[in-house]
């Protein structure tokens, strides 16, 4: 795909090692074809039908697969190779054929899996199917999910690597790879095991071609000089991460979309829920990037962001169009292009430090899985305990703690550990505003606020642990003793030029925090009490105003019924008089009148 836009400055100045080179062998020629008939194995990625989401998990599933089987990765799915390439270590074989490649000639197995939604009226029966299917792929190994096969298609559109993940044996395979953390657990963290996994075979496998680099270029360079980049933050390189932005992504499908759709995602009135939530967890100060499918949800949250909301050229289309027949071509240069800017919106959505996305779409699933946001704070807390353990090995030695190296030292861990713990909490506030109001947060499901509490805790036990071990006797005394003897000696005091009040001060500031942190509970507490009273302020005067149209009503009822009632007394007093009538000419004059009447009527229907 060719890059159309104008050229800019290079600011993703750390590209790929030069070792780093496409070495697909892509099926054009008669060697090629030859190479590739040569194959006695391999896995196979046919297109999924669905959004681009959908698509990235099925082929990171392929991808495993082949790796989980050490057998070539076959692919055909000629839009998004126009934007990246598959990259494997040596040794290991990547093809890319055309559709109309098959493999009728060779024996093979599918694994097809389709992304199910009860909701929108399938049937009993595809559940049924759909839940079996997974629970095999689950309680079988990868080589017998392949029913004794050499080569296996993965045709679908839902993540096959969970139903892998969730068993223990195949998860001890994939973390001996190297594609989830050692400290993860096989039987538990289920959605930290899923994210990792999504996060590094994406970091490790796919590789951005210089077109598609340059076309992300061009949405953030107007915003270069503003954007702060975090030079430590490398979690979806070669892009860079921002400090100060925050991205959200608006997915409301039919009745919302800018394009048709077969399913709902969101109502109209959710474009409001954005708002509110970007102004509860955001300073105004951060800019505001939006990937949604609403051009009206875009206005409203430019309405809200002003000059701090980052436009892109990005055209609004669904990536997961299907190409059949006689219209292929007319569809290819959209699918081209759909393709290409959702994979911007997707990359460009997960440069933020913050993300707010719609909790049942499967493109911002993709979203908080490769941003790494919980990736992010993890390799913080790695980089901490590497800090931590310099720190401490300075202790051991028995160096003086009057050196500037531990001054050096001892500020550097310390600013981290207060930046890292600074970020914790806000992550740990937008889960306690969750927690407390989960109405609120419909999209939100209970397992998921649980697994985010827990994330939360067990990095607040770490922080807690390093802090505890920072002012632990054994350091503090050791200060205390080395200040003494450098002020024994007349020297002058570097890096503990405080150490004298050490232990009051941090006395002092814990219970600073500890009340500060009551005030702040304190505070959202009655936040929302003044939201309910202001609910049901709102609500007693609707009903008041209901009750008022109702007397209305009621008063014109009343006084319909009193004119219908004195209409009713005058005809029935006319019959009255009109039976007591002795006049006979008069009275037969009226019963011939109305025969009259009635043979005039009846002429007239049935003329």
């Amino acid at each position: 795909m060719d890059f159309k836009g104008p050229e800019v400055e290079r600011w993703f100045t750390s590209r790929y090692n030069d070792s780093e080179v496409d070495r697909t062998v892509y099926v054009s020629t008669e060697e090629q074809r030859k190479a590739f008939d040569a194959l006695e194995a391999g896995v196979y990625y046919r297109k999924a039908v669905g959004g681009i989401g959908n698509q990235l998990f099925s082929m990171i599933s392929a991808i495993l697969l082949s790796e989980l089987l050490d057998v070539p990765f076959v692919y055909d799915d000629e839009d998004l190779r126009s934007l990246v390439w598959i990259t494997r270590s040596p040794g290991k074989k990547v093809f890319f054929i055309r559709r109309n490649l098959d493999l009728r000639k060779r024996d093979y197995s599918t694994l097809s899996c389709w992304a199910v939604d009860p909701f929108h009226g399938y049937s009993q029966q595809v559940l049924e199917k759909f839940k079996t299917l997974t629970m095999a792929i689950r309680d079988q190994s990868p080589e017998a999910s392949t029913g004794g096969k050499k080569w296996v298609v993965v045709e679908s559109n839902c993540p096959l690597f969970r139903y892998w993940l969730d068993s223990p044996e195949t998860c001890e395979r994939i973390k001996s790879l190297g594609y989830i953390g050692e400290s993860v657990s096989c039987t538990g963290d289920g959605d930290r095991r899923y994210a990792q996994l999504v996060h590094n075979v994406f970091q490790r496998h796919f590789r951005f071609r210089e077109p598609f680099l340059q076309f992300v270029e061009q949405i953030l360079e107007p915003y270069r000089s503003r954007l702060i980049v975090d030079p430590e933050d490398h979690s979806l390189f070669p892009f860079p991460k921002f400090r100060n932005l925050v991205t959200v992504h608006a997915r409301f499908g039919t009745g919302g979309s800018d394009f048709s759709d077969l399913f709902t995602f969101l109502g109209k009135s959710s474009e409001d829920v954005f708002v509110r939530c970007l102004k509860e967890h955001s300073p105004p100060s951060v800019f505001i990037y939006v990937a949604s499918d609403s051009t009206t949800a875009k206005r409203s949250i430019h309405d809200y962001a002003g000059d701090n909301y980052v436009h892109s050229p990005v055209k609004v289309g669904h990536s997961g169009l299907r190409r059949v027949h006689w219209y292929q071509s007319y569809l290819k240069p959209r699918i081209h292009e759909a393709t290409r800017n959702a994979l911007a919106d997707l990359i460009v959505a997960s440069l933020g430090q913050s993300f707010i996305g719609t909790g049942v779409s499967s493109f911002s699933t993709m979203i908080s899985m490769i941003s790494g946001a919980e990736t992010a704070i993890e390799s913080s807390l790695a980089r901490l305990d590497k800090k931590y353990a310099s720190f401490d090995e300075y202790i051991k030695s028995g160096a003086s703690t009057s050196d500037p190296k531990f001054d050096k030292l001892n500020r550097g861990l310390t600013k981290e550990l207060n930046s890292i713990t600074a970020t914790v909490r806000e992550v740990e506030n937008a889960v306690l505003k969750v927690e407390t109001t989960p109405s609120a947060y419909p999209n939100i499901s209970a397992n998921e606020i649980k697994r985010r509490r827990e994330f939360v805790n067990r990095s607040l036990a770490k922080l807690k642990r390093v802090s505890d071990a920072m002012k632990s006797p054994r350091v503090l005394n050791r200060i205390a003793a080395d200040q003494r003897a450098a002020l024994g000696k007349g020297k002058a005091v570097s890096s503990t030029m405080a150490a004298r009040d050490y232990a009051n001060d941090q006395v002092v500031s814990r219970s600073q925090a500890q009340q500060a942190e009551m005030m702040k509970k304190q505070d959202m507490s009655l936040g929302i009490l003044e939201e309910g009273v202001d609910n049901l302020n709102n609500m007693a005067n609707g009903i008041h105003d209901e009750i008022q149209q109702q007397d209305k009503l009621l008063d014109t009822l009343d006084t319909d019924v009193s004119d219908a009632q004195n209409r009713l007394n005058q005809a029935r007093d006319k019959m009255q008089a009109l039976m007591k009538t002795n006049n006979k000419c008069q009275f037969w004059t009226i019963i011939i009148l109305f025969i009259v009447a009635l043979i005039m009527v009846c002429s007239v229907l049935f003329s």
